[in-house]
């Protein structure tokens, strides 16, 4: 790692860090319910210094990292979402007062980004030092979309949490709360409080979270720092977002399946990776728009507007009203593989008509940029193929500067002819030669 991204690391830690010490220590000092205009104040906050990040990374480091940071943003927030309707039914089971939730997902947050870190750090070693593992977490991938389509209601039941089990065998509970801390001291001994309780549930909670999204950020990008600065970010917003959408979860009675079409798509990307790169573009199309259309279905479901009369049965009863029907899962899981289809064939279709990238066309002139180095030290290649075979391909250089990524591989193929000349099959086994060994 370069000294440049060892200071962006500690920046943008420091930062963090920054933003939770204001935020507990400035704006949530006193506990108090956190009001929809308050959460949504702070969603906003969020979301605009993840964005103004982006925008940095746009700037520094190109389009495509900038697409990966969003696109991982994205899958994360989106799948947090999903995640928020396990806090409110924790909450509920503990009957948590609102006023103490916030101090919860706190710590409950500020413990998921020290996770996340030792997830991330041990994903992209896995990933670096054994190839292979890229199909596992595909595979996984894949089989999570599965099941979480196919799943029905979670159920709470802390008491089987084995970790809550654990703790509550070495540590004393005090089985009520007493205000918003988490220890209390009475009758000669410490003593957790239920808050406790729900901050360990939620810890648990949000590690189970964690095996499903980050291996699907890594489906999308393998640079640490970005899978990183994405996760956090959507992790900081987390908890204006719970308080912001608290009160209309139920709403969103398909964005489970939404989120198992994304899950399965990313891991197909992922176990595919060797073979086609699907465009980083598609890819947020991709998932925008199935996670878009989930919501906008179920909002649309639920207030009825794609419900339609269920006929009346039997037939000769036309008097009765029959109750509406709403969008089935399984035609929403249908449209949605569809869009993705589309997408995917017209993000082929794109990258034909438009000829090679750049990144194809760099690929070509570093090959056959390293054929004239060998050629002009193994011989074989008389000084004026050599010469005009430099030329091409200096040419094709220029032509990839102005981004003529088609005339360069012309140029540059040009220049391989050369290269191998009349002879070509010797001079090219001598070529390889290196290579074979």
């Amino acid at each position: 790692m370069d000294s440049e991204r060892v200071i962006l690391w500690i920046a943008f830690n420091v930062f963090v860090l920054g933003m939770l010490a204001i935020d507990l220590g400035v704006f949530h000092r006193k506990a108090h319910s956190v009001s929809i205009k308050e959460a949504t104040t702070w969603s906003i906050i969020w979301i605009s210094l993840a964005m103004i990040f982006n925008l940095g990374i746009y700037f520094a480091w190109g389009q495509e990292k900038a697409l990966e940071f969003l696109t991982g943003y994205v899958i994360e927030k989106s799948l947090s979402v999903d995640n928020l309707f396990v806090f409110l039914m924790i909450f509920q089971y503990f009957n948590t007062p609102g006023e103490y939730q916030h101090r919860v997902l706190f710590w409950g947050i500020l413990g998921a980004l020290i996770l996340r870190a030792i997830f991330i750090a041990t994903g992209a070693a896995l990933i670096s030092n054994f190839h292979w593992i890229i199909y596992v977490f595909g595979a996984f991938l894949v089989f999570t979309g599965i099941k979480l389509y196919l799943q029905g209601d979670e159920k709470i039941e802390p008491e089987k949490n084995p970790v809550v089990r654990l703790f509550e065998h070495w540590v004393p509970i005090s089985r009520s709360y007493h205000g918003q801390r988490f220890f209390i001291r009475g009758d000669g001994q410490t003593k957790a409080t239920l808050l406790m309780i729900v901050l360990i549930v939620i810890e648990t909670t949000d590690v189970i979270f964690a095996v499903d999204s980050i291996p699907a950020i890594f489906a999308i990008t393998q640079d640490p720092f970005i899978v990183y600065t994405s996760n956090v970010f959507a992790i900081l917003g987390l908890r204006a977002l719970y308080f912001m959408l608290a009160g209309i979860m139920d709403l969103f009675i398909y964005l489970k399946v939404g989120l198992s079409v994304v899950l399965c798509f990313v891991g197909v990307k992922m176990m595919m990776v060797d073979f086609y790169k699907i465009p980083i573009g598609a890819s947020l199309a991709v998932i925008g728009g199935v996670l878009a259309f989930s919501i906008i279905a179920s909002i649309a479901t639920q207030k009825g507007w794609l419900a339609w009369p269920q006929p009346a049965f039997p037939p000769s009863a036309p008097t009765k009203t029959a109750a509406p029907r709403a969008i089935r899962p399984s035609m929403l899981l249908g449209i949605s593989l569809l869009f993705v289809i589309i997408v995917l064939s017209l993000a082929k279709w794109q990258t034909v008509s438009s000829g090679p990238t750049s990144n194809e066309a760099l690929a070509v002139l570093r090959v056959v940029e390293t054929e004239l180095v060998r050629a002009g030290e193994l011989g074989g290649v008389s000084e004026a193929e050599v010469r005009s075979a430099r030329t091409k391909l200096k040419e094709a250089w220029s032509h990839w500067g102005e981004r003529q990524y088609q005339l360069a591989i012309r140029e540059a193929q040009d220049a391989h002819q050369l290269l191998v000349g009349s002879s070509g099959e010797t001079r090219k086994k001598s070529l390889e030669e290196p290579n074979s060994k």
